[in-house]
């Protein structure tokens, strides 16, 4: 988990704006934070003595999204890319949405969809942590934690970053006893309240796009577009898949994109590509 929390950081970083300009860097720049939080998980990583095969894989993998975001921040002419403000993110209970709006670079449709990956992603989270308790595995308790943390952070839930912080470094010292279930209970409720208001936001669905402005042919285009994004561990990839939901949308191919996106969502580019090989041998 320390490797998805930190690809996403490396995402969200790369589509951050405006905090270089003319040769100069502001350092108190949101993308600055997501380098910062981008070395405490790799610090994560090489505390872990024996990583699992797919775990390494997927190490490797982040290490090189790392090298090229380093490379391109630093020594490529930046870019500045226009964010469209049509997009509007509401108010939400227990959620600093300015606070976390500001860590997206002020792209508000990136924060939007982070707010959902959350909501999607971390209902269960304190369930996998009591789990993980139960079995005697307070690494993985602690990791979850951790993951916690770092995502409540991310979209401006300080009063769930700030309980999480406490479950995580009660594992950390040792002092998870048969006490830890009233923190966990705290950290719950914080929980439900973030969720409840996430539930508030709509789905982004595509393929509300009018069905007279799909236009089938770019189908080719985007498949090949995506299968060299996947190629390249490229997280934009999630740009192709989401130009090629509507089209697909009531098609029986439709459920195998969301499977590739839902690999995607968890940074697994290799089971992304597995995914897509199938669908290019059905369409």
């Amino acid at each position: 988990r320390d490797v998805g929390l930190g690809q996403q950081h490396v995402h969200v970083a790369r589509h951050s704006t405006g905090d270089r300009m003319d040769g100069e860097f502001d350092l108190d720049a949101p993308v600055f934070e997501h380098i910062g939080q981008l070395a405490h998980c790799m610090l994560g990583l090489s505390d872990r003595h024996s990583i699992a095969g797919h775990e390494e894989d997927r190490a490797r993998r982040f290490k090189n999204e790392i090298r090229i975001f380093c490379h391109n921040w630093f020594y490529l002419p930046f870019l500045c890319t226009s964010f469209s403000a049509a997009t509007e993110v509401p108010e939400l209970e227990g959620i600093d949405t300015s606070g976390g709006l500001k860590r997206m670079g002020g792209n508000s449709a990136l924060y939007l969809k982070i707010l959902r990956k959350f909501r999607d992603g971390q209902g269960d989270a304190v369930e996998r942590i009591r789990s993980a308790v139960e079995a005697g595995d307070t690494e993985s308790a602690q990791r979850e934690a951790h993951t916690l943390k770092g995502l409540a952070g991310n979209i401006g839930a300080q009063a769930l970053y700030q309980v999480a912080q406490r479950v995580e470094q009660l594992f950390r010292n040792g002092e998870a006893d048969d006490s830890i279930e009233t923190p966990l209970a705290e950290l719950q409720a914080k929980l439900v309240r973030v969720m409840t208001a996430l539930n508030q936001l709509g789905e982004h669905n595509a393929a509300a796009a009018s069905a007279d402005t799909l236009d089938s042919s770019r189908v080719p285009a985007l498949l090949a577009q995506l299968r060299e994004l996947l190629e390249d561990d490229d997280t934009d990839a999630e740009q192709p898949v989401e130009a090629l939901t509507p089209l697909l949308a009531g098609t029986p191919h439709s459920s195998l994109l969301a499977e590739l996106a839902g690999h995607l969502d968890n940074y697994d580019f290799e089971a992304a590509l597995d995914v897509l090989a199938r669908l290019e041998r059905k369409l």
